[in-house]
């Protein structure tokens, strides 16, 4: 799956008035946005002020209310931070970057949130090993990992596809027995 990550600069109080014009034009990258992930600094004491400062920012860019409504909340350096301390709040990620704390929880969330904004399925596939369809699969669709079956020949095959792709893939290969849905 091909996906551009952009980092906008942090945001900054009382921003230099000579600056705010390419700060605005790098948050309108925003615009464009599937997903975006809003990390904050966990340990910074202002921290929430910041929050609702990058809220009402990003709420004047005028972004779609479903973008709005699935930003992927990250709060960072939750290794700084007493255990009590850190938010429990449902849909709040607390992840230590540094020491790789929540990274794979991230990942996840991130790539579920693509999928569903995206339209792509996301599915297994038994194909053969000697057969067109991996090759069909790396040119038409996103491969994300591949499982070997010596005994049986076959392979499993993870991917992101889109629904137009899939039922392409199954005309072409509509006579295999390979053809098998697993997710």
């Amino acid at each position: 799956m091909k996906v551009l990550y952009i980092d906008t600069v942090g945001f900054i109080s009382d921003i230099p008035t000579q600056l705010i014009a390419s700060f605005s034009a790098t948050l309108e990258d925003a615009l464009c946005a599937d997903v975006i992930i809003h990390v904050r600094d966990i340990s910074n004491p202002d921290n929430e002020a910041q929050k609702v400062e990058v809220l009402r920012t990003l709420e004047s860019l005028h972004l779609p209310e479903k973008l709005m409504n699935n930003i992927i909340e990250v709060c960072n350096k939750c290794d700084l931070v007493p255990r009590e301390d850190l938010p429990s709040i449902p849909n709040v990620l607390n992840i230590s970057a540094t020491k790789s704390i929540g990274l794979g929880i991230l990942t996840q969330q991130l790539e579920k949130q693509i999928v569903e904004v995206t339209g792509l399925l996301k599915m297994r596939l038994k194909v053969p090993m000697a057969g067109l369809q991996l090759s069909w699969l790396h040119k038409e669709a996103t491969v994300h990992s591949i499982k070997t079956d010596e005994e049986t020949e076959q392979m499993m095959v993870k991917v992101f596809i889109s629904e137009a792709a899939y039922a392409k893939y199954k005309a072409i290969f509509k006579n295999k027995k390979d053809i098998n849905q697993v997710d």
